[in-house]
């Protein structure tokens, strides 16, 4: 099962259809620019187990306080993340993340320039 949101226009601090699921192992989440890290954390809650790939780009809310949530995805195996503005240090963010997922491929283009 996959989950996308793509240009979602409403303030939310939850990603809805996420509550009481197990199995879903792809969310794509990009141009979310009222999306906050609030959000991200009640979704790792609900697929920490499950969640094998995440897609964050284009979300001007999204930065460092999503990290200690991000790492509790214990089944992560494919982090994507990009073109998030509020994200201050990528390269410290990048680091952190690879020490925290050591199994997981992170793709994270701006901390590499």
């Amino acid at each position: 099962m996959a989950f996308m949101l793509h240009r979602y226009s409403s303030n939310i601090n939850f990603l809805p259809g996420t509550e009481g699921c197990e199995y879903v192992k792809k969310v794509r989440i990009h141009n979310c620019n009222v999306l906050n890290h609030t959000a991200i954390c009640t979704m790792t809650k609900y697929l920490k187990k499950s969640l094998e790939h995440l897609e964050i780009t284009s979300c001007v809310q999204m930065g460092e306080p999503i990290l200690p949530c991000l790492v509790q995805l214990q089944s992560l195996k494919h982090l994507v993340l990009g073109d998030l503005p509020d994200m201050k240090d990528a390269k410290k963010s990048l680091s952190q993340l690879k020490e925290a997922l050591p199994d997981c491929k992170i793709v994270y283009p701006d901390a590499e320039q």
